[in-house]
């Protein structure tokens, strides 16, 4: 995978980790509120633009999010669906899986435990091999 260029501005809160054609991988940092929500879909949109059709957020460093953070995840989300593409979230913390759950947010946005799950799912989507799944499943993942 190679880095990208021109992200530096939104390394606080959006880190690309790589791109491997229309796989994007980038991660969430710390905290997503009502400061930093708008750099977080903004970020994400250049992302995007570069050609991102399937995106995998890594959550792992995600300390805190409220709902303006939420909806600039749903933002990208509804991008993502108009494009036939997809949004895939490694949520490692149960605490975070949970909240995502009780806001019905598993209904819409696929999530997975790991960051291996997720970018699993999402090459399988990008090869065409697996349609969009929004089910988070436990450990007994099988992709």
């Amino acid at each position: 995978m190679r880095q990208s260029r021109g992200y530096e501005e939104a390394k606080t809160v959006l880190q690309l980790i790589g791109r491997q054609d229309d796989l994007v991988i980038a991660a969430l940092e710390e905290e997503i509120d009502l400061f930093t929500s708008d750099e977080v879909r903004t970020a994400g949109e250049r992302l995007l633009d570069d050609g991102g059709r399937v995106l995998v957020l890594d959550t792992s460093s995600l300390t805190y999010i409220d709902s303006s953070g939420i909806t600039a995840l749903l933002a990208l989300y509804r991008r993502l669906e108009q494009q036939q593409g997809a949004l895939i979230m490694a949520i490692p913390d149960e605490h975070l899986r949970r909240r995502m759950s009780i806001l019905g947010l598993d209904d819409v946005i696929t999530i997975k435990t790991s960051l291996h799950y997720a970018l699993a799912q999402a090459r399988a989507i990008d090869a065409g091999a697996m349609p969009h799944l929004r089910t988070a499943h436990a450990e007994a993942e099988t992709v």
